[in-house]
């Protein structure tokens, strides 16, 4: 997201094999920060001068404070290589904020949700839709 407009999404099944939830929305947060960092780099490629750092949500506190402190902590298992968000978390190029999972436009992707859950959802990230009829039992 810039601002209220919705600029990248994407879904994609995950490689790595997790063995928590933790572990799983780490990866996530690690494919969206390098994602984030390949359109900032366009943005400053075509001219324009984004923010000075980076935005994640996750549902995940236990993801959240995983990438807020240094090292494997209980994760022992975990590359190394993988650290580096846990860097730039440190240097403040990349801001981590919790976000209720109610209100997490990820969940669009990730769950079965009701016809108001998806339009709340898409309402997040800034976009519209009509829907052609509405669902059988449906309150308008």
């Amino acid at each position: 997201m810039l601002g209220r407009h919705c600029i990248k999404t994407w879904s994609s099944t995950q490689g790595a094999v997790a063995l928590s939830n933790a572990e799983a929305e780490f990866y996530a947060m690690i494919e969206a920060i390098i994602r984030a960092k390949g359109v900032l780099n366009v943005m400053r490629e075509i001219g324009f001068d984004p923010y000075d750092h980076i935005q994640l949500f996750t549902d995940s506190s236990a993801a959240k404070s995983f990438v807020s402190r240094k090292g494997l902590g209980k994760m022992k298992h975990l590359e190394i290589r993988d650290l580096w968000l846990q860097r730039e978390v440190g240097l403040g190029k990349v801001v981590v904020n919790k976000v209720e999972g109610p209100k997490n436009p990820a969940d669009l992707m990730t769950k079965y949700l009701k016809r108001w859950e998806i339009d709340l959802r898409l309402k997040l990230m800034g976009i519209r839709v009509k829907w052609s009829e509405p669902l059988q039992g449906e309150k308008v």
